[in-house]
């Protein structure tokens, strides 16, 4: 053989083996990418539930925060500061959720949804006050009137399905 054909053969399977290795890292950068994401919404929803959890093992909290809603005026001064700090505790975590759907962490379809229960919450009584008297949220509460309400009477909500999966 000669050495020209053997350099040739060296190569390709040079070629080869560098290939195979960038497909070997797409894959595992793939991968990755699949388990943070994960990892974020996960890590994010867990606050959503420890504030349910909070809530739902206190019937007193319950209580302030279901008057809250449908009558604020109702509370005495005490419950008024209790259901601004849930309150307050949800509007962060919707916050949180606006900003991972804007970093291209959550789908289009995920935020909607959130969207959808974060108008359904901040539409009552009690939540309009509170968007009333927090103003530091207006970030959250433009995002969200952008969005229809849960009945889908509005294009982007019922257009859902016509629209990316990512960030617009």
């Amino acid at each position: 053989m000669h050495w020209d054909a053997i350099a040739a053969v060296g190569e390709i399977l040079g070629a080869m083996a560098v290939l195979a290795t960038l497909v070997y890292l797409a894959v595992q950068v793939r991968h990755n990418a699949a388990t943070a994401a994960a990892a974020i919404y996960e890590s994010a929803l867990s606050g959503f539930n420890d504030l349910n959890l909070t809530v739902a093992s206190d019937a007193e909290l319950a209580s302030i925060l279901s008057r809250g809603m449908a009558e604020p005026d109702s509370l005495d001064a005490t419950e008024a500061v209790r259901f601004a700090f849930v309150m307050r505790s949800g509007a962060n975590q919707f916050l949180k959720m606006l900003h991972l759907y804007k970093k291209g962490a959550i789908s289009r379809r995920e935020w909607v949804q959130l969207g959808g229960e974060a108008t359904q919450i901040f539409s009552t009584p009690g939540g309009a006050m509170f968007r009333d008297e927090h103003p530091v949220y207006v970030e959250l509460f433009d995002a969200i009137d952008r969005l229809d309400s849960p009945r889908g009477s509005g294009p982007e909500f019922g257009s859902l399905h016509t629209r990316s999966d990512g960030p617009t």
